[in-house]
């Protein structure tokens, strides 16, 4: 789907039954699925949703996976490159515009983490009314707690290129460890940031939160799911 049959489709969505700031929040995070990334393979994702109408029920089930396989196929790609960067880096230290590159590459990972668990825990139930919904509870929630790590790895890059205002740092080992223990909202007080560094640390400390709330709402959901199962 092209993007501007995309911003079509998101702007014909009838807001009158959630006033103004529902909608509007919504349109926002909607917005971020076009970036360069989602461009990419939203446009595929669009199709294994085109193939469901019209389909029974088993090959509905053939198509969910499809798509499933193919999305942690990207994911373990991003994966892969997080895990690499630190290893990468140490090697490229005096290349200022690689430093950038990465940072500008994880930093539109990071958006997509974030815009694709908003739009997936508070807003594609509201435009799908419900339906659709091919993505089981059970999956969502290994996928949050998978890109709740993902984020660590993200920030972590961030700390180590902006080493120099980590009070502390002495290793590219303590740019990972800072990140760990901001997003679980610890700190021990043996590194600490300075100058503009410190709007980072904020951010993900309250990223951080969210997400852990996004993994519990989702495994509180799961509970009326299991309690009909042990019924059967």
């Amino acid at each position: 789907m092209k993007l501007k049959d995309r911003l079509k489709k998101e702007l014909k969505w009838n807001s009158e039954e959630y006033g103004i700031l529902t909608p509007s929040i919504m349109f926002f995070f909607r917005l971020l699925q076009f970036l360069p990334f989602q461009l990419f393979y939203g446009n595929k994702t669009d199709y294994y949703y085109k193939e469901l109408k019209g389909k029974s029920t088993l090959e509905r089930k053939e198509i969910a996976k499809k798509r499933a396989i193919f999305m942690e196929k990207v994911i373990l790609s991003y994966m892969a490159i997080e895990i690499l960067m630190p290893f990468i880096y140490e090697n490229y230290l005096h290349v200022t515009w690689f430093k950038y590159v990465i940072s500008i590459v994880l930093a539109l990972r990071l958006i997509d983490i974030i815009q694709v668990n908003v739009n997936m825990i508070l807003f594609d139930s509201i435009r799908t009314e419900g339906f659709n919904r091919i993505t089981k509870y059970t999956r969502a929630i290994l996928l949050i707690i998978w890109n709740y790590f993902e984020l660590i790895l993200i920030f972590g890059f961030f700390y180590l290129s902006n080493h120099e205002a980590l009070k502390g740092f002495s290793t590219w080992t303590d740019s990972y460890y800072f990140s760990t223990i901001t997003q679980l909202t610890i700190g021990y007080g043996d590194l600490s940031p300075t100058g503009n560094i410190r709007f980072i640390t904020a951010f993900q400390g309250f990223v951080g939160t969210m997400f852990m709330a996004f993994i519990i709402s989702k495994i509180i959901s799961l509970v009326p799911e299991l309690k009909e199962m042990d019924k059967e």
